[in-house]
């Protein structure tokens, strides 16, 4: 895979979700998926092979703020995979992010599509409970097969 294969990727969601100029995503394609902000770029010279993604979650709750942190980093052994996508705080937004690089082999524009609204799925309903146990049918990427899997959480 190689920078052609990432931009063919952000061609091909670019025209699903109707953005006119796909080019203007190559360096970094920050987007609203079903009304939550996501960033995909391109793994660089060292990660050709792989595209990050970010999707923000929000700000924790003032109250019990170190209890939901910790059930976050308790998701991220259950999230522990090649590749996989984790749980981190930005420090400079003071939110909850989900981030990681994930293989571009056999990703399709849907597919990335359909995973980046599962993630913002996810990020709403985290926000209205900050429990991943509350999710519905909580999903995570089989980046193996690049097929989604459905999966169930108990961390509450």
């Amino acid at each position: 895979m190689s920078y052609t294969n990432y931009c063919e990727l952000i061609d091909g969601l670019c025209e699903m979700i109707g953005v006119a100029d796909p080019k203007q995503f190559y360096e970094l394609a920050e987007l609203t998926i079903d009304d939550e902000e996501c960033a995909i770029l391109h793994g660089g010279q060292y990660n050709e092979d792989r595209i990050a993604i970010f999707c923000t979650y929000g700000s924790p709750p003032e109250q019990d703020a170190d209890l939901v942190l910790q059930r976050l980093l308790e998701a991220n052994l259950t999230l522990m995979q090649p590749g996989g996508l984790r749980f981190a705080f930005n420090p400079m937004t003071e939110e909850v992010i989900l981030a990681g690089a994930i293989p571009m082999a056999g990703l399709s524009p849907e597919g990335l599509l359909h995973l980046l609204q599962k993630l913002a799925r996810q990020a709403r309903q985290w926000r209205r409970h900050y429990s991943l146990s509350t999710v519905d049918d909580y999903d995570t990427y089989d980046f193996s097969s690049v097929s989604t899997t459905t999966r169930t959480r108990s961390l509450s």
